[in-house]
């Protein structure tokens, strides 16, 4: 049985027939969607019980002591999120079966559950009132005139609501949802970095348009060292991608730039910048919003000559050679942005500082 994408049935619930495969070719897949329906939320009465179960089991082993059961409870609803999402994920990704519903199969994460409960214990000294340490230390700190740093984890694109869905992460991760993390307003939040490295990467699948397979691209991950940290997994790598850039800059506000590995770049005899793209013989200067419009963008680049000289360590702008400085100055122009931060290196100091982020939120 042919199997969509979520996005491209996300598309036809809106009335856009996706490019491939034709609308022709699915209608028939979708003839028993109310029996499916109904099956799932058959299925989906029981998360309660689930979730119920889990908060006894837990609030039972942990005791008062540990006063861990507003966390337990939290925990729980997360867990009965987690299961109705896989069997939305289910009935999104998989219909039919022949005709028929797919047997439901319960969610693996619920196979853990015992041995979670008996670490309750052992957890609840690590339990307190973060409402008291986000919105009662940070804003006092806040009105002390003391400078507060938020770092975010995960790139733009990956956010939920504003990235290249489906190919995203399961929650908000632009500058706006630092302000509900930490439990302080909006309002706080003076200065937006935003950091990027002077080349592009890409973890896992997803449209990437100036992603390079060629020496170019192995290059830039072995001397960006590009493995995943914990799975040694192998980053995509390709040119510096500035209609990416600026969609970034636009949802999250940035107001200065950290550009970083721009020594990765040293190597390279002459590097490209993608200004913007082709979108069905259109020319956009922006990253189009979701995965099925960049999946046919083809990159328009500027070449620029490359260095060939080791910009390692160097922490004055005008250390930097003439090429690596027009490179950034190209870069600033693209975006309409300054470059406050530049790291030449994997050491902390190997960094030119132009203009220190928080003098700038001043």
């Amino acid at each position: 049985m042919h199997v969509d994408t979520v996005w491209q049935r996300r598309d036809r619930a809106v009335g856009r027939a996706p490019a491939d495969p034709p609308v022709e070719a699915v209608r028939d897949e979708f003839a028993d969607i109310p029996a499916v329906v109904e099956h799932r939320a058959e299925v989906a009465a029981d998360v309660p019980a689930h979730a119920a179960e889990f908060v006894a089991a837990t609030t039972a082993t942990a005791g008062p002591e540990a006063d861990a059961a507003g966390a337990v409870r939290s925990l729980a609803a997360q867990e009965a999120a987690s299961l109705r999402r896989y069997q939305v994920n289910l009935l999104v990704e998989h219909p039919t079966d022949g005709g028929a519903p797919v047997a439901y199969e319960p969610n693996p994460t619920y196979g853990n559950l015992p041995a979670r409960v008996e670490h309750i214990p052992q957890l609840g000294g690590l339990v307190t009132d973060s409402t008291f340490i986000r919105g009662g230390a940070l804003h006092h700190a806040n009105g002390g005139a003391k400078n507060l740093l938020v770092e975010g984890a995960r790139g733009s694109l990956l956010d939920i609501d504003h990235g290249t869905y489906p190919y995203v992460t399961s929650a908000n991760c632009v500058a706006g949802a630092a302000a509900a993390g930490a439990g302080i307003g909006p309002h706080h939040l003076h200065y937006v970095l935003g950091i990027t490295k002077a080349y592009t990467t890409r973890v896992g699948s997803g449209p990437f348009p100036t992603e390079l397979s060629d020496d170019v691209g192995e290059q830039l991950r072995q001397r960006g060292q590009e493995f995943g940290a914990t799975t040694g997994r192998p980053r995509r790598t390709g040119w510096f991608d500035a209609a990416a850039l600026k969609r970034s800059i636009q949802i999250n506000g940035v107001a200065g730039l950290c550009i970083t590995k721009l020594d990765v770049l040293d190597a390279v005899e002459a590097v490209k910048i993608c200004v913007g793209y082709k979108v069905d013989g259109e020319m956009s200067d922006i990253l189009p919003v979701g995965a099925e419009e960049l999946a046919r963008c083809v990159p328009v680049y500027e070449e620029m000559a490359g260095w060939m000289e080791s910009t390692v360590g160097v922490k004055r702008h005008d250390g930097l050679p003439k090429a690596a400085r027009d490179y950034l100055a190209r870069i600033e122009a693209l975006t309409g942005v300054p470059i406050d931060l530049i790291s030449t290196g994997a050491d902390r100091d190997e960094t030119i500082v132009l203009r220190h982020p928080f003098a700038a939120g001043e």
